[in-house]
């Protein structure tokens, strides 16, 4: 069977099959690994330009997740800021064709980005190099994805695979190396340790918990669906992305009936020393300025019956 995933406009389900009983995370991980459902593929189907249009939307989240933008902002600014952007999603648009990447898995993976990011950590108006703000997005939306495409089809793609998509990605941003750069074998051994470390990091700060129950998954959705950064990305309430998550949103619901009155319980409190340590390998060696008192994320509001 081809797996897809709802990057354009799914065809008629399947003939509904009957299921074997399995646990509540069995069933939601096949439904999400589009073993029961087919959709079209968005690295199939799909053309560059909304591939794109996806990834900008998606770095443009996670810009928003670790950096503090103030109200008003410099134009020029502005316009650096746009072309960080601009580069780091035709990175991410290249990954995720290269990887066959559903665009569940992005947005499951976006879920643990915003759980390791409770709070923005960088000075938007600093003079950041291009190099490493890119980078920056690069690392967590490989990392997220990664994670989350683990979980929904364990077995697709070995972790050293997902290290050779991503030392090339983080190299094609680097530009052509230097002679200093070119370490040979024991290099991209050192490479592979610390993408190891931050990945055992991440899971370790995650409480080791990966599964999204359909009720919360569907509320994730519902909070990215009604969320102010799609806003210029859903032109005339059909833009490509806004189409993404209503889609993945109607499939859960019809495949999973919520009970009237279901309460969405309340996610595990993560450790702020794991949460650390994780943030801490994962940025590495990337000079970015910080800033001297962090403010709570504009991003995702937080509530009693919400994802977070």
């Amino acid at each position: 069977m081809m797996y897809m995933d709802c990057l354009t406009p799914p065809p008629a389900p399947p003939p509904a099959q009957p299921s074997e009983a399995s646990t509540a995370s069995t069933q939601y991980a096949k439904i999400l690994s589009m073993e029961k459902v087919q959709l079209p593929s968005l690295c199939e189907d799909c053309d560059k330009d909304r591939i794109v249009q996806f990834t900008e939307w998606i770095a443009a989240l996670v810009y928003s997740l670790l950096f503090v933008r103030p109200a008003k902002s410099v134009s020029i600014r502005c316009k650096l800021r746009a072309e960080m952007l601009r580069d780091a999603a035709m990175l991410m648009a290249e990954t995720m064709v290269a990887m066959r990447t559903h665009s569940s898995s992005v947005l499951q993976g976006l879920f643990y980005i915003t759980r390791l990011n409770p709070e923005p950590t960088f000075d938007a108006e600093a003079e950041h190099s291009h190099q490493a703000v890119v980078s920056l997005l690069l690392r967590f939306f490989m990392l997220g994805t990664m994670l989350a495409n683990k979980y929904l089809r364990d077995g697709k793609h070995k972790l050293t695979l997902w290290f050779e998509i991503s030392d090339m990605v983080l190299e094609c941003d680097s530009g052509p190396p230097d002679d200093s750069a070119l370490e040979g074998d024991r290099g991209k051994e050192d490479r592979y340790r610390k993408f190891l470390e931050v990945e055992r990091a991440a899971l370790a700060a995650l409480n080791y918990k990966t599964l999204l129950p359909h009720l919360r998954w569907q509320s994730w959705l519902t909070q990215l669906i009604t969320h102010p950064s799609l806003a210029p990305f859903s032109k005339f309430h059909h833009g490509p992305v806004l189409s993404v998550l209503r889609c993945t949103l109607r499939i859960s619901r019809e495949t999973f009936q919520v009970p009237s009155g279901a309460v969405l319980e309340p996610l595990d409190d993560l450790s702020p020393e794991l949460v650390q340590e994780f943030r801490d390998k994962m940025i590495g060696d990337l000079e970015l300025h910080r800033c001297s008192a962090p403010l709570p994320s504009p991003t995702i509001e937080k509530g009693p019956n919400q994802c977070l």
